[in-house]
């Protein structure tokens, strides 16, 4: 499982698919984030709303690739006979796409950092907010 997620992982940032995310995600959950701030709102429930709304678009993107991609380079027959159950590939697949997910998303604990250096907000809604945009994008 190790060896499939990383090169899964790598494959992402030898493409410029994986930098395209992350940094689609980072700017337009920066401007939600700037808006939020500005209007001096502890909490961000825009941002969060943008999260719940983007996992819609950033997910296919990355679980599609996964199998086409061996189906194209003709290495699926290559991994379904190597001596390494189908749990296992599939996991290391799924775990190397959940976490360039969770750098795309992680960028709101920055933002909640820079809120806490200002005002005291809640971080228990935060957290929640958080564990349920990465239970989300895992479903």
């Amino acid at each position: 499982m190790g060896a499939i997620f990383k090169r899964e992982f790598k494959s992402y940032f030898t493409s410029p698919i994986g930098f395209a995310i992350l940094v689609i995600t980072y700017l337009i959950s920066g401007f939600f984030f700037f808006m939020d701030f500005s209007n001096g709102s502890p909490e961000m429930p825009n941002v969060f709303s943008f999260m719940f709304i983007i996992i819609l678009i950033i997910v296919p993107i990355l679980t599609m690739r996964l199998f086409s991609e061996d189906k194209r380079q003709k290495t699926d027959q290559l991994l379904l006979t190597a001596p390494v159950k189908l749990t296992s590939v599939v996991l290391g697949k799924f775990f190397a796409a959940f976490s360039v997910f969770a750098m795309a998303t992680g960028i709101v604990l920055v933002y909640q950092i820079l809120v806490a250096f200002y005002i005291s907000p809640d971080w228990m809604v935060f957290f929640g907010n958080l564990l349920g945009t990465f239970l989300f994008g895992g479903a």
